[in-house]
């Protein structure tokens, strides 16, 4: 998935379209929609993934705020939108909104670009990452998000965390693309295959930790330096995750187990309802996330490892 990300430095709220500017080119039945050719030039070099595919004209404002348009198959529309409905008050997981059919229209008709097979069944809005303030995240600092992110991350079998499927606004990582996750790799349901390596960074495996000072970092140098350890020594080749402190990092990856672990059955199965998803995959999703949760003690201890914390 592509970026939705800014670079390190606080992005002024003045540098985004504000609800005025935000009109729409088309209204259908009262919803609207404006394309950001503009923006998206502005964050060219951060709007392309991992195996270089560039993203152009795929940014819209919508209700006042700025999206990022993602068309992908309707099951993995779908697991978007869960990590959304599990993740808002655990993670920093960029919201993600579904599309009725009028709406779809609307942005049809917008002139953002869109896969020839693009429908309101597999197309979603994914929230452009510079638009957050942090006060809006639930976690505010480097430590608490990327803990929580890994965690969160490994309770429903997210592996490729990689620094294209994250972005930093004033320092604050948001996190994006959940379409391996929730059953989308079944294979991942043993942790020993989570945890396994692989020739690219979307291996859970490959996770390292890396201590960084305070805003000496950005979305677009992490991503360069990661596609310069690939592309060197293999033994160099790790996924590094930027914190400040390890002592304190633990910590937090402690708390998110504990939110995790908090969540009650009802609300996993209402989150997985509330995504789309239809039998038999729902109640295969939602027993695959209770099994986890109740895994999560021993798993945490696996992933510290991998880590190298304790």
């Amino acid at each position: 998935m592509s970026p939705l990300s800014s670079p390190r430095e606080l992005i002024a709220r003045r540098d985004f379209p504000s609800a005025n500017e935000l009109r729409a080119d088309v209204s259908v039945a009262g919803v609207e929609f404006k394309s950001l050719p503009d923006q998206c030039r502005k964050f060219e070099d951060e709007l392309s993934d991992w195996w270089g595919k560039k993203y152009s004209n795929c940014l819209v404002g919508h209700q006042g705020r700025t999206w990022f348009v993602r068309t992908t198959s309707a099951p993995d529309k779908m697991r978007n939108l869960l990590a959304w409905n599990l993740g808002q008050q655990i993670a920093n997981v960029a919201e993600v909104k579904g599309l009725e059919r009028r709406e779809f229209t609307a942005l049809r008709n917008s002139g953002v670009d869109l896969s020839p097979g693009a429908s309101w069944r597999n197309t979603c809005l994914v929230r452009f990452a510079p638009e957050y303030n942090v006060d809006e995240m639930p976690k505010t600092n480097l430590n608490s998000a990327m803990a929580s992110e890994l965690v969160f991350s490994m309770w429903i079998r997210r592996r490729d965390a990689h620094s294209c499927n994250r972005s930093f606004t004033a320092g604050v990582p948001v996190f994006y693309d959940h379409e391996v996750a929730f059953l989308g790799e079944r294979n991942l349901r043993k942790i020993g295959n989570f945890f396994r390596t692989g020739p690219d960074p979307g291996y859970a495996g490959l996770w390292r930790l890396e201590r960084v000072p305070a805003h000496d970092y950005s979305t677009i140098s992490l991503r360069q330096k990661e596609r310069e350890r690939f592309s060197g020594d293999q033994a160099g080749r790790h996924v590094y995750l930027p914190i400040h402190d390890k002592t304190r990092f633990a910590a937090e990856l402690d708390n998110a187990r504990d939110q995790i672990k908090a969540l009650p059955a009802a609300v996993i199965t209402s989150s997985v309802r509330k995504a789309g998803f239809g039998f038999p995959l729902r109640g295969m999703i939602v027993r695959f996330l209770i099994t986890n949760q109740n895994r999560i003690d021993s798993e945490i201890v696996r992933l510290k490892s991998v880590l190298g914390v304790s």
